[in-house]
């Protein structure tokens, strides 16, 4: 080409001063001088780690893979899974709706949470149910193995409910840490373990289902949107028509086993089972949000949002949490 590549440190300079058409500049520049381009991210992901790396070259850095994504898809999805251990969390999220938006990119991203399943609660379920609807066979089978169950068929009710929570949220309202400590030891904590308070039937929730804002409301009021596969209850019918349904936490040629709410293992000898299935619903049960008050609910979240324990050094809140939700 005889028009030389620019150097990165001008294209982010002009890109800082020139928000609006950072776009246009992006594109052009993977698509004249990719070379240069992904030069560049190879430096800005090396030479810090990413807590360290200044917001102005995260920001550069998250611009750069959106157009390098429009203009060079290919290379820069490859690019993507080499590096995406050294992307934050916000700039992954933001890779989220793309990554999703063909088959090609969409099979990288799952082979990239296959790997490492920890960022799987930055996709969205309407992104999922959207690739299972389509019946792509190969893309259905790694959702499955990496999400477990999807409800394909949607719940307007709890969907209405997750949508107005999450306006209310981003109204401005305040939520108290210490109250919504104290609302997930009262409501949360008999099958939720978390910062070392709880029972663990459901999943620890430090590492599960707090991947943004909207996946949290959602995992709260809609909790049987995605069931994953090792939380995957089960229903049985005893001779004596009892009805239980739990995890399974043992089985042997003559019993069953299932954990239920408060962490108690109940066993049940197998000639005394009449039917087990499994169920359709989340063992969280909906309707979480009737236990308590609409600013307990607000005092819950803003807990949740927040990473580590109160008090830890370089505490974070989780990716999307509104300005001044979250106050001690």
């Amino acid at each position: 080409d005889p028009v030389a590549p620019l150097p990165a440190q001008l294209i982010r300079r002009f890109v800082e001063a020139n928000p609006d058409r950072a776009d246009l500049v992006l594109s052009v520049w993977f698509a004249r001088f990719p070379q240069t381009a992904f030069a560049n991210m190879d430096q800005a992901v090396g030479a810090t780690p990413e807590r360290a790396r200044a917001p102005t070259v995260e920001q550069f850095l998250r611009q750069s893979l959106l157009a390098g994504l429009r203009v060079q898809p290919s290379l820069t999805t490859e690019w993507i899974g080499d590096h995406w251990s050294q992307l934050s969390s916000d700039t992954k999220l933001a890779l989220i709706e793309p990554l999703t938006s063909n088959r090609q990119s969409m099979l990288a991203l799952l082979a990239i949470l296959e790997r490492d399943s920890t960022d799987k609660e930055l996709v969205n379920p309407n992104q999922l149910r959207k690739w299972i609807g389509a019946g792509d066979e190969e893309i259905v089978g790694a959702i499955q193995r990496i999400w477990g169950r999807i409800r394909i068929e949607e719940d307007k009710a709890r969907k209405e409910l997750v949508q107005q929570t999450l306006q209310r949220l981003r109204s401005g309202v305040h939520g108290s840490v210490a109250r919504g400590a104290a609302v997930f030891r009262r409501v949360c904590s008999q099958c939720h373990r978390l910062h070392g308070v709880g029972f663990e039937v459901g999943p620890d929730i430090y590492g599960n289902g707090r991947g943004n804002l909207e996946q949290l409301v959602s995992n709260v009021l809609d909790p049987s949107l995605v069931i994953g596969e090792a939380f995957q209850a089960k229903t049985l019918l005893t001779v004596d028509g009892e009805v239980v349904t739990g995890l399974v936490a043992g089985e042997d040629a003559g019993y069953l086993r299932l954990k239920v709410q408060g962490g108690q293992i109940l066993e049940f000898a197998k000639d005394d089972i009449e039917l087990i299935k499994d169920s359709t619903k989340s063992l969280m049960p909906e309707g979480v949000e009737q236990q308590m008050t609409e600013q307990e609910l607000i005092d819950l979240i803003a807990f949740l949002c927040v990473k580590d324990p109160i008090g830890s050094a370089g505490n974070e809140l989780i990716p999307g949490t509104p300005p001044g939700l979250v106050q001690p």
